[in-house]
């Protein structure tokens, strides 16, 4: 399944690195009920030493709700919003 997604020679990449220790993957998720579920997901494939780390991310603007909307059209000429 692996090679039919990233391609023989990255699946024989993958296949070297977890028989050499392992290998490290990374899951972001934004609420504790996904925590658990990547939790579940992982151990339910094997996963053998699964890890919390908890980090802050600084907010883009464009990570904000409506944060490409004027509050008053007269302010200035940009568009209300991206289509």
């Amino acid at each position: 399944m692996i090679s039919r997604v990233l391609g023989a020679e990255r699946a024989g990449e993958l296949e070297t690195l977890m028989a050499a220790g392992g290998l490290v993957l990374w899951v972001r998720v934004r609420t504790p009920e996904q925590e658990e579920k990547a939790q579940r997901i992982l151990r339910e494939h094997g996963a053998e030493a699964i890890r919390v780390h908890e980090i802050e991310i600084d907010k883009r603007l464009e990570d904000l709700p409506l944060a490409s909307l004027r509050p008053d059209p007269w302010l200035s000429d940009e568009p209300l919003a991206r289509p």
